[in-house]
């Protein structure tokens, strides 16, 4: 889930006009909370919000606009409860929204298949995306750095990546997820430019990019490419793990048991387990049966 949120900037709903101003006011709340959420890497925790938006949709005339506008809007609401099977359920509001033509569920209908691995599909739902909807800049970041991603990712054809590249660098400017960096940072590396890589990377790490964070981390830790240092590792991890990355806890434990420092270690493992790592889990499962009783 956690590479499915860090990459996902959701659609949200523009342009509301409401009869009814209560009404309207109730929805500008609700989109501006959504929205501090998934800039932020936020969880919706919050089921009043779901409940809001399922009244709101209930008071609505079938087939308005707005009354599809609210459906893109629970749609969000789901993905941001962090909740695999809320997430599945999202797909079903968005398909709602898209047949009332709300293109930004078409956005984020794309980039759900984009993070199954189903880039076929993906592209399918950003075909449906017209070009007015694209003039928004907001939307043509969003648009073109997933497109961006799909062409990047979709195989090992070079003059695809080498199109990637150049979309992410026409947008990387404006691009404030550090995605657009990273990728760049990424065909640099792999070029071997080291050093124009790292300040790429470096670049994302500063736009909060949870992806260039664990790369620097992996890079300085592993010392295949750079000379080893376990500090700078630790410092990358440790950024990762704010944002709930269970792999960055796991690594920091055994960062930790590389220092022989016992309590940093199962401070970590317990960490990575709680945010799902296997390993982590059964380590944790260990110490914890370890314990006298």
């Amino acid at each position: 889930m956690n590479r499915f949120l860090l990459f996902l900037f959701f659609s949200l709903c523009s342009n509301f006009s409401f009869s009814n101003p209560s009404l309207e006011g109730d929805v500008e709340k609700i989109k501006a909370h959504l929205d501090g959420l998934v800039k932020g890497g936020g969880k919706l925790s919050d089921e009043r919000i779901q409940l809001r938006l399922k009244e709101m949709a209930s008071s609505l005339e079938v087939g308005t606009r707005e009354y599809y506008d609210i459906f893109n809007l629970i749609g969000v609401s789901y993905l941001l409860s962090k909740d695999e099977s809320m997430v599945i359920k999202s797909e079903s509001f968005f398909k709602i929204a898209l047949e009332g033509g709300v293109e930004a569920a078409a956005q984020n209908l794309a980039e759900l298949e984009f993070y199954r691995d189903r880039y076929k599909e993906s592209l399918y739902y950003l075909s449906l995306i017209s070009d007015g909807y694209i003039k928004d800049e907001r939307n043509r970041v969003r648009y073109y750095r997933l497109k961006g991603q799909i062409l990047f990712l979709s195989g090992e054809v070079s003059v695809n990546r080498h199109k990637a590249v150049d979309i992410f660098k026409e947008i990387e400017g404006l691009d404030e997820s550090g995605i657009s960096s990273y990728f760049i940072g990424f065909d640099l590396f792999y070029k071997g430019k080291l050093n124009l890589a790292l300040e790429k990377f470096n670049s994302s790490i500063s736009l909060g990019n949870e992806n260039s964070m664990m790369f620097l981390g992996d890079l300085y830790y592993q010392g295949e490419y750079v000379e080893r240092n376990i500090g700078k590792a630790s410092e990358y991890y440790k950024m990762a793990v704010s944002l709930d990355n269970a792999r960055a806890a796991f690594n920091l434990a055994m960062i930790y048991r590389e220092k022989q420092d016992v309590e940093k270690l199962k401070d970590y493992i317990r960490r990575a387990a709680e945010l799902g790592h296997e390993k982590a889990l059964h380590i944790f499962e260990k110490i914890q049966q370890s314990k006298p009783r």
